[in-house]
């Protein structure tokens, strides 16, 4: 059929606006009607999918609106009623959903998800995984999710549901029991292998001509009367800077917490207080060493010193490492594996030519 000047006639739809109506159609919706169909409960299907309850009722709703009523929910969000529609859409979704998945298996692509201070060995182990004929969706998390919470639910629960071939950022063994995440280490821990990288420890930016700087250290009791620059609470960082002070009954005098180490560094040069940072952290803006990223010309009035219990002591040290999601039945990601090696060169390099080798040999002993 066709009319004048090339119009749509009445009561159909055109190209476009089909595709739209797909676009509306997420992969989310669709797997809300699948589980509440499943369950049969609004409440079941949200632990499953780990949603709030006000989430699925509002997905329900909006595929309410678009193929007319599927479901009724009592008061209890328990489902008293499933309509012939809405089990035959279910049906439908759940197959979509599986070809989906079973596309996705077949990618060549290998997803890598990283926090911003990896960049130095993330990036250049990236650019050469992908000169070897590797494609990569390589993403890097905000600041914030230097947070433990934040990156279980952020980088370590999606690597788990398979949106992401590689992880690099905490050690999973050290998020164990951590009361800030909203997920526990149990449900991601027997999900995730893991490389450890190197070990990284607290460090302290201090001027160049003070004590510390010549002795290479600081303790913590250097710093009872010291405004501190550092990350907020919710950090490993932050966590073992609290801890350290608890040991000596005291509390860290925090004039600024921050995410972004820019803040911090800025705040600490401009004589607000001494920063204190991870190692890794603190080793770009490191003016000793002559590849520090982002070091500038006010790094040669600081020094970083390592911060300790007590003189002679060893910082206190955690680990950094690449995750990958263990396989259920299925072949991994021939690109993961490649770059996971390639990463562990660059590291290396990485920390040889900083001078901190021993680092990287002690988290190999582990």
């Amino acid at each position: 059929m066709s009319t004048i000047g090339g119009g749509t006639p009445s009561g159909f739809k055109t190209d476009l606006e089909i595709d739209k109506s797909v676009d509306q159609l997420t992969a989310a919706k669709m797997r809300v009607l699948v589980d509440v169909v499943r369950f049969e409960s609004v409440k079941r299907a949200a632990a499953n999918l780990n949603y709030d309850t006000s989430t699925i009722t509002k997905a329900l709703r909006e595929l309410d609106m678009m193929f007319g009523p599927l479901t009724s929910t009592s008061r209890g969000n328990s489902i008293v009623k499933i309509t012939d529609l809405g089990r035959e859409l279910a049906v439908q979704f759940k197959e979509i959903l599986d070809r989906q998945r079973a596309v996705v298996a077949q990618r060549r692509t290998t997803s890598i998800r990283y926090l911003p201070h990896h960049s130095p060995t993330v990036l250049p182990a990236a650019a050469r995984l992908q000169t070897m004929g590797h494609p990569l969706d390589l993403s890097v998390l905000g600041e914030h999710h230097r947070s433990v919470a934040h990156f279980v639910d952020r980088a370590l629960r999606p690597l788990v549901a398979g949106l992401f071939d590689v992880v690099v950022g905490m050690d999973i063994i050290d998020l164990a029991g951590r009361s800030g995440s909203t997920a526990s280490y149990n449900e991601v821990s027997a999900e995730l292998e893991q490389t450890t990288l190197y070990r990284a420890w607290l460090q302290v930016m201090v001027p160049e001509d003070s004590k510390h700087a010549a002795d290479g250290y600081i303790t913590t009791s250097d710093l009872v009367d010291v405004p501190l620059l550092t990350a907020p609470k919710g950090t490993r960082s932050r966590e073992r800077l609290e801890a350290m002070f608890a040991k000596i009954k005291r509390t860290p005098d925090i004039r600024i917490a921050e995410y972004e180490s820019k803040v911090v560094i800025i705040g600490a040069q401009s004589d607000m207080g001494w920063a204190v940072m991870p190692s890794d952290v603190a080793l770009q803006f490191d003016g000793s060493w002559e590849q520090a990223p982002l070091a500038g010309s006010a790094a040669a009035r600081w020094r970083w010193v390592d911060l300790v219990d007590e003189p002679g002591a060893e910082p206190n040290y955690y680990n950094v490492v690449a995750h990958l999601a263990k396989p259920k039945g299925k072949a991994p990601n021939i690109g993961a594996h490649f770059f996971i090696s390639l990463l562990q060169q660059e590291v290396r390099d990485v920390m040889t030519a900083s001078g901190r080798s021993n680092a990287l040999d002690d988290a190999r002993t582990e």
